[in-house]
């Protein structure tokens, strides 16, 4: 393993309890490196059968930008892991971004510099970045965001935002130029003028369609959260990702403001959507259920209130099955209990392992990969050895 970097400061002790047949571990972060260090990793066995690692991707106090913020994550079929992020040049939801990328080949041993896929020029802010992966054809198509803010706008949040698209054939090495996906929104009836994909990853159904999760709105500037209609129309491709449709909308609803959401598709097809509350706040999470492959979706309730979502006697899903899919069964793991301090921001499927990103809510500090070998499933016995 890499020896520490005496030159750059440790990361402050975080607990992480993790219910594993009925055991938890106190972990302290390994020191924090540069985005083009070597990689550093620190591993604790958690139980006789599970373990994991963790790496640091990015830290503000080392790294040169304020803050690293809004992460993207996608795992391909030959195991190499993508994360992307935004690098922000102030801790500002509309302040300038670039988009970052780190690749490692090897299912996270191994890490490469840090990359920079989308560079803020003129204060130009890029963001919510959001990876779909055709494990088909193995291509790559990483979504983000252009915010702007109107004169008026003396906030933090952008008025408008534009999607673009950038796509790579060969595994995240290389990638095409910038394409514009404006008008894919403009049929909708709701005045939108932001539209934000993700953030995280989008998924593939069992019929191959591609599906992402995007977040609209309208502008911040001179409308009251209940006129900013915030609602989620996905969009979609059919055909391996050379062209993308939207589809319908959640039925909007000023009391189920949804926005940021994820995506999984379940054993009996039908597509769940989990989202957050609009506007800030600590409020509950809001669903809805789409029969049809995501092309059109049911009214939203809340998480927890809908018979589709809870059934009495399920525990909560499991980190196992296909990327972006997960199943509900009687006595699944349930993942990371975090502090307050702490949330997850993505997690992933590596085969047999279990990935998640973490990062304080402040957007400042360590941006850290937790890497659990093999997979958090009860019916794995064989213990990793340190």
């Amino acid at each position: 393993m890499p020896q520490p970097d005496p030159h750059h400061p440790l990361i402050g002790r975080r607990a992480f309890g993790l219910g594993v047949a009925a055991a938890s571990l106190t972990v302290a972060l390994g020191p924090a490196l540069p985005a083009n260090a070597t990689t550093s990793r620190r591993r604790a066995t958690l139980s006789d059968s599970t373990a994991f690692d963790e790496t640091t991707l990015w830290d503000n106090t080392v790294d040169p930008l304020e803050s690293y913020h809004v992460h993207g994550l996608a795992v391909l079929p030959d195991d190499t892991i993508l994360v992307v992020t935004e690098g922000r040049h102030e801790v500002c939801d509309a302040g300038p971004r670039d988009l970052l990328v780190r690749r490692s080949p090897d299912g996270g041993d191994t890490w490469q510099p840090t990359r920079t896929l989308v560079a803020s020029a003129g204060g130009q802010s890029w963001g919510n970045p959001t990876f779909v992966v055709d494990r088909l054809t193995g291509g790559i198509f990483l979504f983000y965001m252009l915010s702007t803010r109107l004169p008026a706008n003396t906030g933090c949040s952008g008025d408008k935002g534009d999607l673009f698209m950038i796509s790579s054939a060969d595994g995240g090495l290389t990638w095409s130029a910038p394409r514009d996906m404006s008008g894919l929104f403009s049929q909708f009836p709701y005045e939108w003028t932001l539209h934000g994909p993700g953030p995280g990853h989008g998924i593939q159904l069992d019929n191959g369609r591609l599906l992402l999760n995007c977040a609209h709105r309208r502008e911040v500037t001179g409308n009251t959260v209940a006129e900013r209609r915030y609602g989620v129309a996905s969009i979609y491709s059919d055909d391996h990702g050379r062209t993308w449709r939207a589809t319908g909308e959640v039925p909007v609803s000023a009391d189920y403001p949804i926005n940021e959401a994820r995506l999984i598709q379940r054993s009996d097809g039908t597509v769940l959507i989990n989202g957050r509350a609009a506007a800030g706040g600590n409020r509950q999470r809001i669903v809805s259920v789409s029969a049809d492959r995501g092309l059109s979706w049911s009214p939203p309730q809340l998480d927890g209130g809908h018979r589709h979502v809870q059934r009495r006697g399920r525990q909560p899903a499991a980190l196992h099955g296909r990327a972006g899919h997960v199943r509900s069964e009687p006595g699944a793991v349930q993942p990371p209990r975090l502090p307050r301090s702490y949330q997850p921001d993505r997690v992933d499927q590596l085969r047999r392992r279990a990935l998640l990103p973490l990062q304080p809510r402040d957007q400042r500090g360590p941006v850290v990969l937790l890497r659990a070998r093999p997979a958090l499933r009860r019916q794995d016995p064989a213990p990793l050895r340190p």
